[in-house]
């Protein structure tokens, strides 16, 4: 999987709450397949509930009440044992790095002014 994209979510309880948003939106404008099940919409998962695609551990998003970022590999999401582990398996797979969009400090800084 080379030049695989990981995506640093800085605030992964918003960046849900953003995801549930959009989709709403896009079902609400475009109808939503009967066959399709949106684990997002159709299960009422939790903001705050997020599991390691890896090993199913959960992964802490709130500590001290603030938000912890969680890293996506890809399209999974890492805890860290994972993350390390993998890291150091395949090194080449993490040479590109970014911060979500929809959640990070910088935008939310955009969306207050």
């Amino acid at each position: 999987m080379y030049g695989v994209v990981n995506i640093i979510v800085e605030k992964p309880v918003l960046h849900r709450q953003n995801d549930r948003k959009e989709r709403e939106t896009f079902y609400k404008e475009n109808g939503k397949n009967e066959n399709v099940f949106d684990t997002l919409i159709d299960t009422g998962i939790a903001d705050d509930f997020w599991v390691c695609d890896f090993c199913n551990a959960q992964i802490e998003v709130i500590k001290d009440k603030e938000q912890v970022p969680v890293f996506i590999h890809g399209s999974y999401a890492l805890c860290t044992k994972c993350l390390n582990d993998y890291k150091e398996k395949y090194p080449e797979e993490f040479q590109i790095i970014q911060k979500c969009t929809c959640c990070s400090d910088n935008n939310k800084k955009e969306e207050e002014e």
